[in-house]
């Protein structure tokens, strides 16, 4: 199947634009995670609080993965649908 270069096109976007939303959660988890282990190497007094963020950021994180998973399917169907 060779899809049209208008949906090609669309679905590079739509694939940078999810890597990039996907390279900014595991930065700032990551950032989470240094500063959990710099915390805990002087009292610990905030590693609650940064674990709940980071557990938060992850979970907002598999939610964009699984709309980019939903939207990628969509955009395929369309450019199936075209090309048929």
């Amino acid at each position: 199947m060779t899809a049209p270069k208008p949906v090609l096109i669309k679905l590079a976007d739509e694939a940078e634009f999810q890597l990039e939303v996907a390279r900014n959660h595991l930065e700032w988890v990551s950032a989470i995670a240094r500063a959990i282990a710099r915390d805990a190497q002087f009292g610990g007094h905030d590693i609650k609080a940064l674990s709940q963020l980071a557990k938060h950021l992850d979970d907002t994180g598999m939610t964009n993965v699984d709309f980019a998973i939903d939207n990628f399917r969509k955009i395929l169907a369309e450019g199936a649908e075209v090309s048929s």
